[in-house]
This record gives structure tokens, sequence and C-alpha cells, in this order.
């Protein structure tokens, strides 16, 4: 990724663009990113090119960087900030008006576990206003790119009154609700066996109830004198398809 290697980066050429007061003046305009969201640090424009750096906030405003980026392709704080160069610098700072993405085409995650990026922003040529992305860690490896993303704009007015829709600072989670009239399963030991296991799954469970966690179906069958636990919840078996071929993982956990 010759772009983002630190030895050219920034990349020669490229302009210092001020992104003082950023935040602040989309505030003043009722776009408002909270603390958390405000990631981006730099900008530098080359022609059509935009180039900037962001970053995950101070560990106070979202927690352990180190455990804020598990469970995620890229974490939404970092893909959003990624994008902020181009209300940063485009006419719309001073108007009515920001543009906001509309459609995605063309995306492919390389790498995962990114705390700060590398981007760079230009035409797509793929139709007016479309952009293409490439997101890169601060060791010039490609993370992520964008062949076309397209760009809507929006006035303060109707971002407003979407926002005033929505009931209040809305924040979707996942929420795990019972099954009417299902079969209750009484169980003293649950095993999980994934590499990733929702917290909201484990917390559901009774308290009396004793949890054990094993990334493979190895690990719970490594001792086969051991008792088997009551109930075997598999919440990563589409990572065992890179398994041996012919060894049937599905039967093995029944």
């Amino acid at each position: 990724m010759g772009w983002a290697d630190s030895a050219v980066w920034p990349p020669a050429g490229a302009t210092a663009l001020s992104v003082d007061g950023l935040y602040d003046d989309l505030a003043e305009r009722g776009y408002s990113y909270g603390a958390a969201f405000q990631g981006l640090s730099a900008v530098w424009r080359e022609g059509e090119t935009l180039y900037a750096e962001v970053s995950l906030p101070v560990e106070d405003v979202i927690g352990s960087t180190a455990d804020a980026v598990v469970g995620y392709g890229i974490h939404p704080v970092l893909l959003d900030a990624a994008l902020h160069p181009v209300v940063a610098v485009g006419p719309e700072r001073g108007g009515d008006q920001v543009l906001l993405p509309f459609a995605w085409s063309g995306v492919r995650l390389h790498a995962v576990g990114a705390r700060a990026l590398r981007v760079q922003i230009m035409p797509s040529g793929s139709g007016v206003g479309g952009l293409r992305v490439r997101l890169a860690d601060l060791a010039g490896r490609l993370v992520a790119e964008v062949d076309s993303l397209a760009m809507r704009p929006i006035t303060m007015g109707q971002l407003a009154r979407a926002a005033g829709s929505g009931g209040g600072d809305e924040l979707f989670r996942l929420a795990w609700s019972s099954v009417p009239g299902a079969d209750v399963v009484e169980a003293g030991r649950v095993a999980f066996v994934g590499r990733v296991v929702p917290e909201a799954l484990v917390s559901s469970l009774p308290d009396a109830v004793a949890v054990e966690c094993y990334p493979e179906l190895a690990g719970l069958l490594a001792d086969d004198t051991a008792p088997l636990p009551d109930l075997v919840i598999a919440t990563g078996l589409l990572e065992h398809l890179s398994s041996p071929v012919g060894e049937d993982v599905p039967g093995s956990a029944r």
C-alpha cells in the first residue's frame, strides 16, 4: 500500500487542511457527533483525492480500545470517522446541508482489529458524486476498500425532523427474547462452543448454571472420562467449514 506507507505519509504533494472546530460547526447546525464519534484528526488534499487520519477515542470515552474492536470487522466509530473528510472539506460545511452515505458497492474487508486508520478518498468514476474509499492501518497494510460509495445531500432541517421522529437518542442493541411455548431445559452445566459467545446469551442463563466456553469442539471432548454438560450451545459452527474433509462436526456435537 504505497500511499499509506509510513515512509511517505502523508503523501508527498498533499496539502494539509484545517479541521479545527469541525465538530463544533456541525453541532451548531444540528448535526451532532457524540464524543465517541469525533475520530477525525487530520486531512490532506491532493487534487481530487483526500487523505485522512482517524482513530478510536480515548479509553474513558469508549472503554478499552483493545476490547472495543473485538467482534467487529471495522469498529463503527472508525468506519464513520473515515467518511468525515468529505464533510470536513466539502462546500456543505458552510451551508445548510451535509452529505450522507447512501449506497455501497464493492466492499471488501482485508483485516480486522484496527484502532486507527489512514484513509484515501477519491472519485470512483462510477457516477456523479461517487467515491472510492481505501482504508489502511498505521503500518500501511490494507484493511478495507469500497469500490463505489454514493452520497446524498440532506438539509439540516430534514436531519432534525428525522432525528426528532425517533423519540430521542435511540441506540439499537441485540436483545434475546424467549419463545412462548418453548420447552424449558433444566441444566446445571452449559457449554458454549465457538470463538464468539454473545454476552446477552450467557447473562440470560440462571445464576445457578455453571457456564463453560470452548473455542473448538475438540476442547470439550478432550477428556473422554469427564461427564458431558447438560446442554451444549454451538455459536460458531460456520468456523468449522475449514475442518478436515469428512469430519462431521454437527454430528460430533450431537
